[in-house]
């Protein structure tokens, strides 16, 4: 077993094959509390992993945040491994888009929160074959299977940080998408097969061979496979030779291919499962497409991140307390020049956003004491402006001050 093979079994050292008697989860509907990886291979399909990954590369650039109102060493480490190196393999923009990829490929992803010494020291995401959901002593556990790595570890599920997609026809898990994508992915094979044998079939040369004459058959295939020995071998030059007694007779087959209607409703199919537009995928989104595409693809799971991660990671009284995680993203960074402009003349005056905010609006660093927020004095509370406009600060409405 590999070095990086040794990593991950001592990460699970605890809960590698444990001897004790779990039981099947019983779930209310009857399903079965198994979920098998069958989707490694659609991952292989140009255009699914194309918008997979849009989505996950416009997550991996969010920006975590977390706040703490309990003293504890437990966090102490936490902050760090957020918003810099969740564990030891990844920084955070790989964390994220491990996630994301993970999540739109399988519509389940699970991440394990490592303790050590009191502490929180790794979140991981658990790449996995297999995933039973078990019980003992009315706990609920993840069994993993790790078929490559031949071994299986028991995670208690409140040690897991859980994301679901498509989250209906289970009590735990995400729905699969395997089944409604088949019919998609059935389409595309069909689509590539075309387009190969239409390339193949410009380049060869096919036909028949008329010979005048009677010959024994095995005469016949011997004539002709020297017609596309010389015509098509190692050594041939593109030049097939026939004597007196045989004539070609060139057949025309024209291979079918998908017309455009047929493709767009091919990038459609994917669009709605993904919520990916056509221009996005492309890179050239207008400013409003791309909102569209945040509002409803990447915000909802910024959302869903952002209270899974506070779920599990504090405990209901702290969570009471205040302490939080939060998943953003700064939409206004793809904003057009325009946007950002109205926006910054409009919210600066008013105090609503720092001198850095600002700047990071048009993509610049921040600068020494530039979280200072700013007001205009063009401004005054409304129940006091007929006050501010006479002059009178003695109460007394209407009268100046001497």
């Amino acid at each position: 077993m590999s070095k990086f093979s040794d990593f991950f079994k001592n990460l699970f050292a605890d809960k590698v094959d444990d001897s004790r008697e779990f039981t099947t989860l019983k779930l209310v509907n009857g399903y079965n509390p198994r979920f098998i990886n069958y989707s490694d291979n659609n991952y292989d399909n140009l255009m699914y992993r194309a918008c997979i990954d849009v989505i996950a590369r416009q997550v991996a650039k969010l920006t975590p945040s977390v706040k703490l109102t309990t003293n504890s060493s437990y966090y102490s480490n936490l902050k760090f491994l957020l918003e810099n190196k969740p564990n030891e393999y990844m920084n955070r923009y790989e964390f994220f888009y491990k996630i994301a990829s993970t999540l739109f490929d399988r519509n389940n992803c699970f991440i394990y929160t490592r303790v050590q010494n009191g502490r929180i020291t790794g979140l991981y995401p658990v790449n996995y074959n297999q995933i039973e959901f078990v019980e003992l002593n009315n706990e609920i556990f993840a069994k993993f299977r790790f078929a490559a790595r031949g071994f299986t570890v028991y995670i208690p599920y409140c040690e897991l940080i859980h994301i679901r997609r498509h989250y209906n026809d289970d009590e735990l898990f995400g729905s699969n998408q395997t089944e409604i994508l088949k019919p998609i992915f059935q389409v595309l094979r069909a689509i590539d097969s075309g387009m190969i044998n239409a390339v193949e079939g410009t380049t060869q040369l096919r036909g028949l061979l008329k010979y005048g004459g009677q010959m024994k058959p095995e005469h016949l295939a011997k004539q002709k496979q020297d017609f596309v020995d010389s015509y098509m071998g190692i050594d041939g030059d593109g030049i097939g030779i026939l004597d007196n007694k045989l004539d070609f007779v060139p057949l025309k087959i024209e291979p079918k291919t998908i017309n455009a209607s047929q493709q767009k409703l091919v990038l459609d199919y994917f669009s709605y499962n993904f919520g990916v537009s056509e221009n996005i995928l492309k890179g050239c989104a207008n400013e409003e497409e791309f909102n569209s595409f945040y509002e409803l693809t990447i915000e909802p799971l910024l959302v869903q991140l952002s209270l899974e991660f506070t779920n599990k990671i504090f405990s209901k009284q702290e969570i009471l307390q205040g302490n939080k995680i939060l998943l953003t993203a700064n939409k206004l960074l793809f904003a057009s020049v325009s946007t950002k402009n109205n926006l910054a003349t409009a919210m600066m005056p008013l105090g609503a956003f720092s001198i850095n905010e600002v700047r990071e609006m048009y993509g610049y660093n921040p600068i020494e004491n530039g979280d200072r927020h700013i007001v205009s004095l063009n401004y005054v509370d409304l129940s006091k402006a007929n006050k501010y406009q006479v002059g009178d600060d003695n109460g007394k409405e209407g009268q100046t001050k001497n």
